[in-house]
Formats: C-alpha cells, sequence, structure tokens
C-alpha cells in the first residue's frame, strides 16, 4: 500500500492553516476586485497598421493600470503600457501603447504563426470572453516582430493553438518603444452586434521580454494559467456603442470556405499517382447565438505531420486534433479530463486509429452549436465516412447539452453514437454526465463525470455465435484548491472492464485511482529567486472489484524559478506497477508480465527562453519494467533573428531488460525531432521537420510553405518523405499544394 498517497498526504492536506507574513490564513479566498473596460465608438474605421495615428483613437477612453504577474507578483510595471477600446457594427479595435525606456531593445525575433515562442519576445495578448462565461476564451497575440498568434481555451486546462481565426494585426516601432493594433470582426467572436452581451470578458497581457516580465491590466494570478476565463476584467456598453455606430458595411451570416489542391503521392515500393481534389466547408450564423458548418469532402492535406515519439509504455499514445472542421467550436465537446480520459476525442473520427494517420476518407460532416442568453450550451455533431482500409461506411455523431451559470460552474450531459451502415454489429453508443464547480473569486474547483458506454460487438468472420452488447461505467471526481501559496488536490476514477468508448479515449480501463498531490509555491524574492516549489504526490490503482494492487507511486521534488529565466528542478520517486501480459517495445523487445519497481530520480534545468539561443536538459535513471534505463533528453533552440528559428528535441533511452536464462537485453531508444521556421514575411512562412525514431527504424522529413495573402485566405505547399532509416527504402513520398478561401 502507498503510505504517502494514504497517510502523509491526507495529514498534510489537515494541518492547521498556514498564515501568511499579514497574518491572513495562506491560501483564503482573497477578494478579487473586477477590472472594468469601457469601448468608444469607432465613427471612422482606423487603418490597421499598427501606428495608431488615426484621430479616432483620441475618441477612446485609456486603460493603464497594470499590474506585473512575473517576477513580482502584483508589483508596479516598470515601464508604462495602455490600451483603448473602439468598436463599430464590423469590429472591435484594439490599441496597445509599450513604452520601453530602451526601446532599441524591444525584442521581435519571431514571425512563425502560433509559435509558443511568441511569448518570448515583447509581446501582446488580448483575450476576449464574448458571453463571460467564465469558462472560454479566445485570444489573439501579436510580437514586436508582427508575428501572430490565436487560440481558444477552456477552464484553465485545454489550449488550443492549431485554430485559426480571422483577424488583423499590425505593429509599430516608436522612439519610445512600440504599438499594437488589432482589428477582431465580431463574426470571429460569434457576437450579433445587433445583439450584442451587456458585458464581455476582456483582458490585456504584456509580455516585456527584455526584463523577464509579464504585465496583466486584470491580473490573473498563479496557480491560474494566463488562458483563465474566470479571471478576465469585464468590457461593458457594448449594445449603446453599437447601437450608435454606423450600420454594418459587409456583415454577412454566412462564409463559404473552398478548397482545392493538386499534387502526387507514392506509397512505398509503387508509382507515384497524380492527385486532386476539391471540398468545401460552408459556415452560417443561424441566428440566436448559434452558429452551424456543413464539410464536403473533409480533406486534411493542410495537417501538420505529428512529432515522431517512441512508445516506452503498455498504453497508446494521446495525440492531439489538428483539423480544422474538428477545432471550430471544439470545446463545447470537452467531456472528461483531456489527454487521458475523455469521453469523445474527435481524433477518432476520421482516422482508423488516433495514434496514426491513417485517413478514413470524410464524405460530409454537419456540426451546429451555440449558447442562449441564458447560458444554455448545444451541440451536434454527425460526420459520415467511406469505406476504406476494411472500415465499411460508417456514421459517428455527438450530442452535447450544457448549461453554464455566471460564477463559471457549468452541469451538462453528452452522447456519442458509432453506426456503420454496412453488416451487423459494430454499433456503439456512450452517454455520460459531467459537472464542474467554479467561482472566479474561490480557490476551489470540482470536476466530475459519470458515464456508460454500450458496445455491440461486430461478428467474427466464419463464428456464427450471437454475442450481446458489452455495458459498462466510468466515473470520476477531481478536486484541488488553487491557492497563490499551497495547492493540494485529491482525485479519484472508477473506470470499468469492459468500457469501450468507441469516440472516446481511455488510457486505461478496468481500474480503481486514487491520486493526491500537494505543492507549496512560496515566492522568495530574494538572490534573484522568483519561486521555490516543493511538491509531493502519491497515487493508486487497484482493479476494477478493488482486490488486487496494480500499481502504487510516491514521488516528491523541488524546483528554483530564477526571476531571470532560469530554472532548475530535482525529483524522485518510489512505487510498483504490474504488468498483465508480455508485450514488446519496438519489433521485438519483450517486456514479461509480473510486478515491476518503478522507482525513479531526475534533474533537469533550463536557460531563459527570451534569449537568442536557449536549453532544456534532463537526465533520469529509472526502474524499467524489471530491469533499468538511462535517459537523457535535450531541447535547444536557436533564434538568431526573425529569419530563421531552429529548435532541437532529442531524447535517448539507455534501457536493459530481463531476459530469463539469457541476461539483459540491452537497446537503446533514441527519438530526435527537428525544426527549422523561417518568417519570410509576416504572412510567409517556410516551415521544415525532420524526425527519427531509432526503435521504430522510421525517418521521417517534411517542408511546408505557408502563404496568407489575405485574412482567411491561405496558399499551402507540402512535401513529405517518409524512410525505413536502416535500408533508406522510402514507405511514403508525396507532395501537395492547396489553395483554401474564405469567402466572402
Amino acid at each position: 500500500m502507498n503510505f504517502a498517497a494514504t497517510v502523509v498526504l491526507p495529514l498534510l492536506m489537515s494541518a492547521a492553516p498556514l498564515t501568511s507574513a499579514t497574518g491572513a490564513a495562506i491560501g483564503a479566498p482573497r477578494v478579487r476586485e473586477v477590472k472594468l473596460a469601457r469601448v468608444g465608438l469607432a465613427t471612422t474605421p482606423p487603418t490597421i497598421d499598427g501606428r495608431l495615428d488615426d484621430a479616432v483613437w483620441g475618441e477612446a477612453p485609456a486603460f493603464d493600470d497594470f499590474v506585473e504577474r512575473s517576477p513580482v507578483l502584483r508589483g508596479a510595471p516598470v515601464e508604462h503600457t495602455a490600451f483603448r477600446l473602439l468598436a463599430d457594427n464590423d469590429a472591435l479595435y484594439v490599441g496597445v501603447w509599450c513604452d520601453d525606456s530602451q526601446p532599441a531593445a524591444v525584442r521581435g525575433r519571431t514571425t512563425e504563426r502560433d509559435a509558443m515562442a511568441l511569448f518570448d519576445d515583447d509581446a501582446v495578448s488580448v483575450k476576449i470572453d464574448p458571453t463571460r462565461s467564465r469558462r472560454a476564451l479566445l485570444g489573439f497575440v501579436l510580437n514586436a516582430a508582427g508575428g501572430r498568434m490565436d487560440y481558444r481555451a477552456l477552464e484553465d486546462t485545454v489550449w488550443q493553438i492549431e485554430v485559426d481565426l480571422v483577424w488583423e494585426g499590425a505593429v509599430a516601432r516608436t522612439d519610445g518603444g512600440w504599438t499594437a493594433e488589432l482589428r477582431i470582426p465580431w463574426t470571429t467572436l460569434g457576437v450579433d452586434p445587433a445583439s450584442a452581451p451587456p458585458v464581455s470578458g476582456f483582458d490585456l497581457t504584456r509580455d516585456h521580454s527584455r526584463l523577464h516580465a509579464t504585465y496583466d491590466w486584470a491580473l490573473i494570478a498563479p496557480p491560474h494559467q494566463p488562458i483563465a476565463a474566470s479571471q478576465l476584467g469585464a468590457l461593458e456598453g457594448l449594445p449603446a456603442v453599437l447601437a450608435r455606430a454606423r450600420p454594418a458595411s459587409s456583415r454577412a451570416t454566412w462564409a463559404l470556405l473552398p478548397w482545392a489542391l493538386a499534387g502526387f503521392d507514392q506509397p512505398g515500393g509503387e508509382d507515384a499517382r497524380f492527385v486532386g481534389d476539391a471540398g468545401l466547408d460552408v459556415e452560417a450564423d443561424l441566428g440566436g447565438g448559434f452558429a452551424g458548418t456543413l464539410t464536403l469532402n473533409t480533406d486534411f492535406a493542410q495537417v501538420e505531420v505529428d512529432d515522431v515519439t517512441t512508445n516506452l509504455d503498455r498504453f497508446d499514445l494521446f495525440l492531439p486534433e489538428k483539423r480544422d472542421f474538428f477545432l471550430r467550436d471544439g470545446d463545447l465537446f470537452n467531456f472528461g479530463e483531456s489527454g487521458w480520459a475523455s469521453l469523445f476525442h474527435s481524433r477518432t473520427v476520421g482516422l482508423t486509429a488516433q495514434d496514426e494517420a491513417t485517413e478514413l476518407p470524410i464524405l460530409a460532416g454537419v456540426k451546429v452549436g451555440g449558447r442562449t442568453p441564458g447560458g444554455l450550451r448545444l451541440g451536434a455533431l454527425s460526420v459520415l465516412t467511406r469505406p476504406a482500409h476494411d472500415v465499411p461506411w460508417r456514421l459517428d455523431s455527438v450530442l452535447r447539452v450544457q448549461q453554464a451559470f455566471d460564477n463559471g460552474s457549468a452541469l451538462g450531459v453528452m452522447g456519442t453514437w458509432r453506426q456503420p451502415l454496412e453488416g451487423d454489429g459494430g454499433r456503439n453508443i456512450a452517454a455520460g454526465v459531467d459537472g464542474t464547480w467554479s467561482d472566479e473569486g474561490d480557490p476551489l474547483l470540482v470536476r466530475t463525470f459519470l458515464a456508460t458506454t454500450i458496445d455491440d460487438p461486430a461478428p467474427v468472420a466464419g463464428d456464427d455465435i450471437a454475442r450481446d452488447a458489452v455495458v459498462d461505467i466510468a466515473g470520476h471526481l477531481d478536486v484541488r484548491w488553487r491557492g497563490e501559496l499551497v495547492r493540494p488536490r485529491l482525485g479519484y476514477a472508477w473506470f470499468g472492464p469492459r468500457l469501450r468508448p468507441a469516440l472516446g479515449y481511455f488510457e486505461r480501463t478496468g481500474i480503481q485511482n486514487a491520486y493526491g498531490e500537494l505543492a507549496v509555491v512560496p515566492r522568495l524574492g530574494a538572490l534573484g529567486i522568483e519561486t521555490l516549489t516543493l511538491a509531493a504526490t502519491g497515487a493508486v490503482v487497484l482493479t476494477a472489484p478493488g482486490s488486487d494492487l496494480l500499481d502504487w507511486s510516491s514521488e516528491a521534488g523541488a524546483q528554483l524559478d530564477w526571476e531571470a529565466g532560469y530554472w532548475l528542478g530535482v525529483f524522485g520517486g518510489v512505487g510498483e506497477l504490474t504488468v498483465e501480459e508480455d508485450f514488446t517495445l519496438g519489433a521485438d523487445h519483450a517486456v514479461l508480465a509480473g510486478v515491476h519497481r518503478q522507482d525513479r530520480v531526475q534533474i533537469e534545468a533550463g536557460t531563459p527562453t527570451t534569449e537568442a539561443v536557449s536549453a532544456q536538459v534532463s537526465v533520469e535513471r529509472r526502474a524499467f519494467f524489471g530491469g533499468g534505463a538511462w535517459t537523457l533528453t535535450g531541447s535547444f533552440v536557436a533564434r538568431p533573428g526573425t529569419w530563421l528559428r531552429a529548435q532541437l528535441d532529442a531524447q535517448a533511452a539507455f534501457i536493459a531488460l530481463p531476459v530469463p536464462d539469457a541476461g539483459d537485453d540491452a537497446f537503446v531508444a533514441p527519438t530526435m525531432n527537428l525544426r527549422l521556421s523561417s518568417g519570410l514575411t509576416r504572412d510567409l512562412e517556410l516551415a521544415m521537420f525532420a524526425g527519427w525514431s531509432g526503435l521504430e527504424d522510421a525517418v521521417s522529413l517534411q517542408a511546408r510553405l505557408r502563404w496568407t495573402f489575405a485574412p482567411g485566405d491561405d496558399l499551402f505547399a507540402v512535401w513529405e518523405l517518409r524512410l525505413d532509416d536502416e535500408t533508406g527504402v522510402a514507405s511514403h513520398h508525396s507532395f501537395i499544394a492547396k489553395v483554401a478561401l474564405r469567402l466572402p
């Protein structure tokens, strides 16, 4: 039994409350001031050039009461920042003034779209929760070089940077720093100007690279993530302003998104064949806060290649969604815990398996979703796939209903249905109820769900035995306290052994899992140290009936984060895991069933990512399925200028597995991923990728050119080659050129 998980953590969590230097209970709710912003009327739309010299900007009130988030929480920013907001019936306009006493030191090294490196430059981030749901937001980022990012975020945890939203942004350098200007159409925000919400969530964040600092207008204090919609300020007065605005110049209630592609495809050992295709997505504003999307002959040509990975575990890898149709409004269909227990994972639709890239061609799909003024969210999705790879015609459908409350809490239900349209059996149904308790002024967060699946197995060829439908249930409860100093968390999950959600992803079934965490994060403010993180975790995994202990683990660690951006961490743990059946790593490395130790110790460190060159390294020694493993991991980034960003991620696991009566099976499992990206211009970028897995004997190469020649209009050119690293024989070779438009 896990002593740390069952005894130590509960004792720590029940200890007398700590007190701060002011005498307040540490972790007690802090009264949160909700900042208010107002918008001015754009009598004349400003020119989006970043200069902010249009006279109309003077008609909007300025807001400059920013607060430092890091390195000094709630400190006064060293440099002045201000923003103004304008609106008309077409769009929301944001103007930002970023003063800097050393204007020549303003950093803008990245122009690659949606690159996380944008936050390592001088950058501004606009965050908008249009309906003030306090659960979801849209983000728009500009750095000092004009590089852009857009994203959707949900519940402080899910961050989708793969989405491409329609908006405009530009920057300019000044004698006193730099300025940024954004135009965000109401259609992008899902807002009807004729019935604009009286209050929206709004925040603006500035990243100041030279000082390794971050400033918020409405402070988003740790442990909340910077994407926490519950922590935004409020934008008021939109209906009154828009009532005085001129009629919209070109507001459309629909959009056509046609695409066409041409190129060649050459599977290994075969002749190259011409590839040509076309399709269409249709987006429509259905009124009343609802929108619909229809996709015909959906393609995947713009999807980036997945990183080359080596699976050194018993369970399938979880890979994120990257396809546009599923990313739009993807937060509406979130149910469960992304990455390990989701009732719906869209990567199961249109692919033979979520961890592979073999496509099932989508003939058509339709999606409808929205929110009523009372906070009721409704969503429905249905996709028809054509037969391929021994999979028949198939219809995958999802229904989602969720009531969102004013404090950020929610209660909802979801149902999924997979129906083969040929043959007998194969139908799969899943349904569940989920809830979240959250309050913008309360550190307590509670998440829970209860679900069931019904699987009607398809008959086995040559077997006339009728098989009954398989039914099972799953449940999960997670409780955490998001204090600034003390952060405990407890959770429990029960996943039945016959749980089979065909449209979902559960890393493991047939278990009970109880876990606990405790983190204490004092902000030191001495010797240049920003925070010290002390953490302990414990987990126990039992069989579903609770009769047998499968796994247990207990870990502890400490990490120092310096104000200059350096960090150092040391972690260690003990435990055991049970392998119920023999399995293989790679092609021929056998792991034997049994109970194995999983003790480990790890040291990792990193340098400031705001510099032109940065690195992260890690060394781990662990017990490994009855043997042992040393794992070396490194990530190295160079950004000499906007013309080039190079990132090399490498890992080498030196593994020794026991072989009965034959000593050890010693081998190396290396992986390497190299990315080179160049912002040729603000709207033209070239990305090159090379990945290698020594255990899988696989090499992947890709080059991807993207030209955004108008908002919403893109030209892609993608070349890809996959090789066997031992023989050098190509297993796949292709080139695709694609144009995607947005009309009007």
